[in-house]
């Protein structure tokens, strides 16, 4: 995340903080006057060039408090940003994931102490990364000290990275994503952290657990009792208008202009917008 992005999180998690009031039944409310503050800052961030678009949702545990959303869901094109626009949730599927693999561990399928290799045959004596030609992609490995377990996964200390977070992962997979997580791993498993593929390989352990693929899993299990009808892997033919698209900052414009990157395909994606009171 840019420290402009960064940024603004703060700002808005600190605004969100002032405009929270606490009522006499102990459940969260907004303080008068406190919807038109934040639609006013959400308007202000678009306009001062922080965001292009921005959706905000409060709620408490009974009720959506506050949704507005401010700027354009595509600048190129000119189409505003709704509360019902979809976002790409990248690595917030992570936890949802994770969250699949604590209901296996309650219901006894598995627990956080199992080699992965009980689930997937081919990370048993996964070896470990000891040297590594940054220019020729050449590498010599060594045993690892330990298996790969359930827990290092869920807490990205597995050694399994991704492209972007370690150069040698970078040069050893090319343009091929899928090889993430067939490497030999970067370091003894426990020993390190480094973001990576691991919860990718958490997916795999529940299908292999629960018989479904992952999508499946989560639709069942976690997505639609939790009435989240509109998150998922792929977007739906009839709902492609309502993606935001991906948008990046050009250096050589004011801080407000931002460009079209790329545009939204029926892909494999996490997506979701955000959730009305039902």
């Amino acid at each position: 995340m840019r420290s402009i992005e960064r940024c603004l999180a703060a700002v808005l998690i600190a605004i969100l903080a002032l405009l929270v009031a606490v009522r006499a039944d102990d459940r969260p409310a907004l303080a008068p006057g406190s919807a038109s503050t934040l639609t006013n800052h959400l308007r202000n961030s678009v306009n001062g060039g922080d965001v292009p678009g921005v959706v905000a949702l409060v709620v408490n545990q009974d009720q959506v408090l506050f949704v507005g959303a401010a700027g354009k869901q595509d600048v190129a094109r000119d189409v505003a940003m709704t509360p019902d626009s979809i976002f790409r949730i990248a690595s917030m599927t992570k936890p949802i994931t994770t969250a699949a693999i604590m209901m296996l561990v309650e219901s006894g399928k598995l627990s956080v102490d199992d080699p992965v290799s009980k689930y997937l045959p081919n990370f048993r004596d996964r070896p470990v990364i000891s040297a590594f030609d940054a220019a020729t992609g050449a590498y010599k490995t060594r045993p690892a000290k330990r298996e790969v377990r359930i827990r290092h996964l869920l807490t990205h200390t597995s050694g399994v990275g991704y492209g972007w977070s370690s150069p040698i992962v970078a040069k050893l997979i090319g343009n091929d994503r899928d090889k993430e997580t067939e490497l030999p791993l970067l370091f003894d498993p426990g020993e390190k952290w480094m973001y990576g593929a691991s919860t990718r390989v958490l997916g795999q352990v529940v299908e292999k657990i629960s018989g479904q693929p992952i999508d499946a899993f989560l639709r069942d299990r976690i997505l639609k009792p939790l009435g989240m009808s509109d998150t998922g892997f792929a977007v739906p033919a009839a709902n492609l208008g309502q993606v935001v698209t991906v948008h990046a900052r050009i250096a050589t414009k004011p801080p407000h202009t931002t460009a079209t990157v790329s545009a939204v395909s029926n892909a494999a994606c996490g997506w979701q917008r955000p959730l009305r009171s039902r």
